[in-house]
């Protein structure tokens, strides 16, 4: 294979892309070579054929030579055997030269041409051995012709003029040429393997940083991906911690607020850049979280979770306080997560129950001991009004007999009380107007609060709507309020009662009873609704507790207070269901 053959080889199998337009070249120079050889061979071998005899001969020679020449190099060529077809081109060549010389002019004729031109053609297309051959075939072919024109064996018109000088020069210059060729072929092969070289290299430098930049996108996608999945992962644990309805509040070592979730934020009345950094011992209300201060301390010192429960004694609510690390950490230094919940509700409903059940076990008994002592009392009752007809005449016993009959009339009080207490609170609800219930327990509570001087007032809002509730009973509720207004007010005095709307729509109906008394001793509050539990003289302590199981059985509160100006003030607050109209 020839160097200019074995460059574009190696560039074809340097760049694989390349092989197929390669030898398609290589293909095609073939036979435009092939083609020429054939075009002057056959054209040679035509002009011959009308000549000398001996131009005859070489003019068949030309034809069927070159001819088979051209046949055999094709076959060769399509078998793959490319030095071989590159070879009968080249001796072909140098035949048909040989022949045109003979025939011709002898040296001086340009066919002498065909032999630096095969040279080339040989240079191009064969290796080194068979370069050799062709170039010393052709200079043995010129040489002979030479040589053949010297002894007069070929005469040509020019022949008188040859000499030995000329024949040399000629062979230099074929010489020359074939060296020239060589060496231009070399430095050609040479340079484009550099260049081959220098194109490998940048190739895989190339494809290097294309390599290089396919893992920086890849890593830049895998970066992306991750991204997206932790602001993804971040909304979705925000989400999640702005759910939860307790308050939750993590707090760094020093007990300063680092995050906080919706309803911390409600519960604070604060945005989330008001509260971060803050110390929770400053925080308000600073009783809640004095104690909640507290919790997370024992909590870190411990290591494990601390509870407490806290009341409000302004807003008149309890909270559940827990805090636990939030990580594995040094003791001392992770950091804690404060839950706050509101239980008021829930220990006010514990604290019913329990009232329920005690309200409850105590009515049993006193229903039965005052059903035990209604049958003697009665008797008793009877028997003195047989002694007091007997003993109408006499004046001695006169004042005796209205003592008794007054603790009589207690007694029968008292047992009627305890019967009322015992019985089960059972309702028989319908739409009422509640303020016809005031009207009512205000006529019955007249001649009371005549007998003491007491005036009494009513305030009820025309926006006051009926309500499903058992007028009877809360006759009674009402009845006993405003009795133990009466009995606890000053002559001269005033008692009021007001009914109105409790809050914005749809919130509760609000009653109060209201007196000029002395008012309510703070440490009585707490104990006013306790059965039998009096600071009246002649109470029998059971008026309030009988008011508020009527009330909490139509799902309402009770509350007592002191007024600002002075007095006593009952509050009854009843669920606004949907009004009837």
């Amino acid at each position: 294979m020839g160097m200019f053959e074995e460059s574009l080889v190696h560039a074809a199998l340097a760049d694989p892309g390349r092989r197929r337009s390669e030898a398609l070249r290589l293909t095609q120079t073939r036979r435009a070579i092939l083609a020429t050889l054939l075009l002057v061979a056959n054209v040679a071998g035509v002009v011959n054929l009308f000549g000398d005899p001996a131009a005859r001969l070489a003019g068949l020679v030309l034809l069927v030579g070159g001819n088979a020449a051209v046949l055999a190099a094709h076959l060769l060529a399509r078998r793959g055997k490319e030095q071989a077809a590159g070879l009968v081109i080249a001796l072909t060549s140098v035949l048909n030269s040989t022949v045109l010389l003979v025939v011709g002019l002898g040296v001086h004729d340009v066919a002498i041409m065909g032999f630096p031109l095969t040279v080339l053609v040989a240079g191009l297309l064969l290796g080194r051995v068979a370069f050799g051959v062709v170039l010393t075939l052709a200079v043995g072919s010129l040489v002979s012709v030479m040589w053949a024109e010297g002894r007069g064996i070929i005469v040509t018109p020019l022949s008188p003029e040859t000499g030995l000088v000329d024949d040399i020069c000629i062979l230099v210059v074929l010489i020359a040429v074939a060296i020239f060729v060589r060496l231009l072929v070399r430095a050609f092969g040479e340079s484009l393997d550099r260049a081959l070289a220098s194109e490998r290299t940048l190739a895989e430098a190339n494809r290097e940083l294309e390599a290089r930049t396919a893992r920086l996108q890849a890593q830049e996608a895998e970066r992306e991906r991750l991204n997206r999945a932790l602001v993804q992962s971040a909304a979705e644990w925000q989400r999640t911690f702005d759910s939860v309805d307790t308050s939750l509040l993590i707090l760094d070592r020093d007990g300063r607020v680092t995050r906080i979730n919706r309803a911390a934020r409600e519960l604070l009345g604060m945005d989330y850049p008001d509260v971060l950094g803050r110390r929770i011992e400053d925080l308000a209300p600073r009783g809640l979280w004095a104690s909640g201060a507290a919790v997370v301390e024992s909590a870190r010192r411990t290591g494990a979770p601390a509870s407490s429960q806290t009341a409000d004694g302004d807003g008149g609510r309890t909270w559940d306080l827990s805090a636990c690390p939030s990580a594995r950490a040094p003791l001392g230094d992770e950091p804690m997560i404060l839950a706050v919940r509101d239980i008021t509700r829930l220990v006010a409903l514990q604290e019913s129950l329990r009232r329920s059940e005690t309200m409850s076990a105590m009515g049993s008994l006193v229903a039965g001991v005052a059903h035990e002592v209604r049958n003697p009392l009665f008797s008793i009752s009877a028997a003195f009004d047989v002694l007091e007809i007997e003993l109408a005449d006499r004046e001695a016993y006169a004042e005796w007999a209205q003592l008794l009959r007054l603790q009589v009339a207690r007694l029968s009080q008292l047992m009627q009380d305890l019967l009322d207490y015992g019985k089960p609170t059972l309702l028989n609800p319908t739409a009422a107007d509640p303020g016809e219930a005031i009207r009512r327990a205000l006529n019955s509570c007249g001649a009371l609060a005549r007998e003491r001087g007491v005036t009494l007032a009513e305030t009820i809002l025309p926006e006051i709507p009926r309500l499903e509730l058992d007028p009877g009973r809360m006759e009674q509720v009402f009845e006993n309020l405003i009795a133990n207004a009466i009995q606890h007010s000053p002559p001269g005095g005033r008692v009021r009662v007001t009914a109105r709307l409790g809050g914005p729509k749809g919130g509760p109906v609000e009653f109060t009873v209201e007196d000029e008394g002395a008012g309510l001793a703070e440490a009585d509050i707490p104990r006013l609704f306790d059965p039998f539990f009096s600071r009246r003289q002649g109470g029998t302590g059971l008026g309030l507790s009988i008011v508020q199981r009527i009330v909490e059985a139509h799902g309402g509160r009770v509350a007592a207070g002191n007024r600002a100006v002075g007095g006593a003030v009952f509050t009854v607050r009843l669920p606004l269901v949907q009004p009837v109209r």
